[in-house]
């Protein structure tokens, strides 16, 4: 099986694209930030703006500056626009930054 690359989640904040990176230390600051990967996911689809913003944050690589801005830019964005984009980038943390894909000659 060959070796899929990373995949990247753009969102689109107050009309500016942010590019979100899985890696291995983005997995490990969001699960030590949330307790688990899958807290910050339940966080997000409770509309915690502090959790979008610290998962944008993180997943993006901002500094501080620019993440103090984030709440305005998510607020001009809105929750909804971002939940599936934040929450699929939350995905590719635990399956390595790939999607699953099925093997050839799967059904």
């Amino acid at each position: 099986m060959s070796k899929a690359e990373i995949e990247t989640v753009i969102i689109t904040l107050d009309g500016e694209d942010i590019k979100l990176t899985p890696s291995a230390k983005v997995m490990m600051r969001i699960s030590t930030a949330f307790g688990g990967v899958l807290n910050a996911v339940n966080a997000c689809q409770a509309y915690n703006v502090d959790a979008m913003t610290t998962i944008i944050a993180i997943g993006a690589g901002l500094g501080d500056a620019e993440k103090e801005a984030l709440p305005r830019r998510i607020f001009s964005t809105g929750l909804t626009e971002l939940l599936v984009p934040i929450v699929r980038f939350l995905g590719l943390l635990v399956t390595g930054g790939r999607r699953k894909v099925a093997e050839s000659g799967d059904s």
